[in-house]
């Protein structure tokens, strides 16, 4: 077996070159009687160093002399065996290289396949390039090649095989770490297809690496082994014949695998075969006979003559009956219309079983210039699309048969069919109008709906007209008729005059509320041109929607107390909208009262809710709770229920900014805040207050709704306010609007007033009435009227209660101090009062009054039990909100314009 494995490489090495006749017999010495004379050999000449050689005389060991010839230089045909482009060769640097790239001198990686498989590095020899019509693509656990049917790929054991006998499961090697490793095959399949073919020769080992397959390079290359030495003129020929394998070129000029025969009784000669293996002592020649294989040469079979003799089978077919065409099918003068530029065509399918294996069709354009063409493999098919736009125009068509078992039997072309291919029209534009012929603009989403006021605000407010933009590429004439649907409803549309692709489509519509919808429809619209003017009705979506409706919006709400908000409702913030109104706000309904129309009242389900209103969009609203409603301002905000954006305003307007009119039943929730009207409260203005007892006031959270209202018991002032208790109302000191004093807020929580003197009705009448003489005296019960009387300047002592039942006004310069030992009572009419008042019962400012009390001097409550008590309100109470019922504005000046001798009497007393 080695010996015969050792041949097939050796064989390999010397393929597909030119036949040269070879001798194989033994060299003699000149004279040898044993070996042959001329006269025994006349056609094999004696040499004087011994020797036949195809008439060249050489030594016995020299190249000439018993072994093959040397290859042919500068010409042969290349070998068939070869690689696509892109195959990658292994580099012995490590990289790759296509094999295109291949230049002689390169080193490669190769192999040795005498045993022990070594990977080693080889030099590229020779470069061939040919061409070849079909290929094997070989896959080997997903390694990856093509090649030429003869390659020879490594299976191991120093045998090679074809790359077309490769079958799955078969072993082949690749390189891997620099080593051979077995891959099993797992697809081989032939590719009938012309390409370009490399190969190359390579010293050493013969061998490379081809996409990382173990290969054979097939070609050193010497020439083919062919024909047989004829033996000496009278030798009897013999007949024994032992065969093994050769190969040899065909007529065709291929390399092909024969059978080599040994001839016995040519010469009495030493022979030494082509392995250069000693025969036999007979003389032998070797004549390479092909082995003839249906796989070889009668594939296909069609009557071709064989390498070996004879002719191969003939199965063609014939040639295949004409096809017949179903459609489109017109003819020159009456093309057939399609509505389509990328038509289906239709034939008679020809039998499986029938001549034809496949079909070719044409398309022609108008000039007859094939414009698309195509093969259809599939015998049982009838209809294919073109695939791609043909453009508007007209054509014809035609197909034929094909038999391509032994070339190609192609039918007679079928009658052609014409075909006119006409471009769908499409609507390029949609136009709305009014009444009175104005384009309204779509809104947000190509959307529009009949209660927009430019519907509206005409004397038809329900009529609209669509005009839609129609363009047909093969010229407006060709569009016959269009329609338009909305919310059910058909219209027909009226064409009108067009230019050059375009023509315009319109219809007036004069809605009804039978029309009206909880949805904005689709306009949808169906054109027809005359390839398509008799098929049904196929609506197209324009991307515009239109909402016929009568604009009504649900509405409900909810009112709320907003006193406890230092800043009032504030909107769309939400302060002041968190607290339900309870029943002193006296809510029983609302009002939407609209700038052209009749309000619309909504009653309340609650204290602090209604519900189930109805108002109209596109109208402006102002919102007004009913006329005993308890609050102040009234500050409103919308919220859209179906999109969740709120709004705020003075007044309710429904447009798109407030309420979606798109959404299904718009829904509009608008919430009422207003504040309760605050208990009656004081402030001092640029003085302090120093108290024996409490200092309390009632500064409300809604101060802050207002921006001249300070929340502080003092204001304009930088002196102390203190008392055993001082309080500001519900509010927390330190926070927004909740000062004891501004801007300085200087407080003490303690009576700062000294315990050792008082400052009363005795101490000033001893000092001064007494003392001095000085001062006016009034019985118990006395009043303002009483002491403008007697000039309503000066000082005055008044034993007992004091009341201030009117108005005092001192001019500059002037100056009145009421000392009383009772208590002093402001009447709920006096409106200003200017003095200083001392009392040692305490003071009580009461009462209701739609005007603010002020006082212009001082109050002060001389003993720890006379507390002043403020308690004075508006009496509409929701000024309290915003204003203090008592303002005491400190005048130092009137302190300064007493008399002089009163001032010592004072010295060391100081008004804070």
């Amino acid at each position: 077996m080695r010996g015969k494995l050792l041949f097939i490489s050796f064989l390999f090495l010397f393929s597909c070159f030119v036949p040269i006749r070879v001798v194989f017999a033994g060299c003699c010495s000149d004279g040898t009687t044993s070996c042959g004379s001329n006269a025994d050999c006349p056609d094999i000449p004696n040499c004087s160093g011994g020797g036949n050689c195809n008439g060249v005389c050489n030594d016995q060991d020299g190249p000439g002399c018993g072994v093959p010839p040397p290859p042919p230089t500068g010409g042969g045909p290349a070998p068939t065996a070869c690689f696509l482009p892109g195959t990658e060769v292994r580099m012995s640097s490590g990289g790759v290289k296509k094999i295109e790239d291949i230049k002689v001198g390169d080193k490669v990686k190769s192999f040795s396949d005498k045993g022990g498989d070594e990977v080693v590095e080889s030099t590229v020899s020779q470069i061939f390039e040919r061409t070849r019509d079909f290929y094997y693509s070989l896959v080997a656990e997903g390694y990856k090649v093509k090649a030429s049917a003869e390659h020879p790929f490594y299976v191991g054991n120093g045998e090679y095989k074809t790359i077309s006998e490769l079958k799955r499961g078969d072993i082949v090697y690749i390189l891997k770490n620099n080593s051979l490793v077995k891959k099993i095959v797992s697809s081989n399949t032939r590719v009938d297809e012309s390409t370009p073919v490399y190969n190359m020769s390579v010293d050493k080992t013969n061998t490379y690496f081809a996409g990382g397959f173990a290969v054979h390079n097939k070609g050193n290359p010497p020439v083919c082994y062919h024909g047989e030495v004829d033996c000496p003129a009278g030798t009897t020929r013999g007949s024994r014949v032992i065969s093994t394998f050769c190969w040899y070129d065909d007529p065709n000029g291929q390399c092909r695998l024969g059978s080599a025969q040994q001839i016995t009784g040519c010469c009495r000669m030493i022979t030494i075969d082509k392995e250069r293996v000693c025969v036999n002592n007979q003389g032998t020649t070797y004549n390479c006979v092909p082995i003839c294989t249906e796989t070889e040469t009668c594939v296909p079979k069609c009557g071709q003559a064989k390498v070996c003799g004879g002719s191969c089978a003939n199965t063609d077919n014939g040639t295949s009956p004409v096809v017949s065409i179903v459609s489109p099918n017109g003819s020159a003068a009456s093309p057939t219309i399609i509505a389509d530029t990328t038509p289906l065509l239709r034939w008679g399918a020809l039998p499986a079983s029938g001549k034809a294996d496949r079909y070719f069709l044409q398309v022609l354009d108008s000039g007859g210039t094939v414009v698309w063409s195509r093969y259809v493999q599939a015998i049982g098919t009838s209809g294919v699309s073109t695939g791609i736009a043909l453009g508007a125009g007209v054509y014809h068509w035609r197909i034929r048969g094909e038999n391509t078992s032994c070339g190609i039997d192609a039918s007679p072309w079928s009658t052609s069919g014409y075909m006119k291919l006409s471009s769908v029209p499409t609507v390029s534009c949609l136009l709305l109008k009014n009444a009175n012929g104005t384009v309204v603009p779509w809104e947000s989403g190509n959307q529009n709906h009949i209660m927009n006021p430019a519907f509206v605000n005409t004397a038809f407010p329900k009529r609209v007209t669509f005009q839609a933009c129609v363009t047909d590429p093969d010229g407006f004439v060709d569009v016959q008729s269009a329609k338009m649907e909305c919310n059910g409803m058909t219209y027909n549309m009226a064409l009108g005059a067009g230019s050059g692709t375009g023509v315009t489509a319109t219809v007036t519509v004069n809605f009804t509320s039978a029309d009206n919808s909880d949805t904005a429809c689709p306009i949808l619209v169906d054109v027809k041109d005359v390839a398509t003017q008799n098929d049904p009705v196929i609506w197209t979506d324009t991307g515009y929607k239109f909402k016929v409706w009568e604009g009504n919006v649900v509405v409900s709400g909810t009112v709320y107390d907003s006193s406890d908000s230092a800043l009032g409702a504030q909107c769309p913030s939400g302060v002041g909208y968190s607290t339900p109104a309870g029943a002193g706000m006296n809510f029983r309904y609302v009002d939407f009262t609209p700038t052209v129309g009749s309000f619309v009242r909504i009653n309340a389900n609650s204290d602090s809710t209604y519900i189930g209103g109805l108002v109209n969009w596109g109208k402006t609203y102002s919102v007004i709770p009913n006329s005993d409603f308890i609050g102040g301002t009234v500050r409103s905000r919308w919220v859209d229920v179906g999109v969740g954006t709120t709004s705020c305003g003075s007044q309710l307007s429904l447009n798109n900014s407030v309420v979606n009119p798109y959404m299904t039943s718009p829904t509009l929730r608008v919430d009422i805040a207003s504040a309760l009207g605050q208990p009656g409260w004081f402030q001092v203005v640029n003085g302090g207050i120093q108290a024996a007892g409490s200092v309390l006031t009632l500064v409300p959270a809604t101060c802050g709704q207002d921006a001249n209202c300070v929340g502080a018991i003092a204001k304009t002032n930088n002196s102390l306010i203190s008392g055993s208790t001082i309080s500001n109302g519900g509010c927390v000191l330190g926070q927004a609007n909740c000062q004891y004093g501004n801007p300085n807020n200087w407080y003490k929580n303690i009576s700062t007033l000294s315990s050792a003197e008082k400052f009363d009705y005795r101490y000033y009448y001893d000092k001064y009435f007494l003392g001095n003489g000085g001062g006016t005296t009034l019985p118990a019960d006395s009043t303002m009227t009483m002491v403008k009387a007697r000039g309503g300047v000066g000082v005055f002592f008044v034993n007992g209660d004091f009341s201030i039942n009117e108005d005092n006004t001192l001019n500059s310069g002037q100056s009145l101090m009421v000392i009383v030992k009772g208590k002093i009572d402001f009447s709920q009419g006096v409106n200003r009062s200017d003095g200083i008042f001392v009392a040692d019962g305490g003071m009580t400012l009461g009462g209701a009054s739609a005007t603010q009390l002020t006082i212009n001097g001082s109050l002060y409550s001389a003993n720890s039990g006379g507390d002043i008590i403020f308690s004075r309100q508006y009496s509409n109470d929701l000024d309290n909100n915003i204003s203090p019922a008592i303002v005491v504005n400190y005048r130092p000046d009137l302190v300064f314009n007493l008399p002089g001798s009163f001032l010592k009497v004072l010295s060391g007393w100081r008004q804070n």
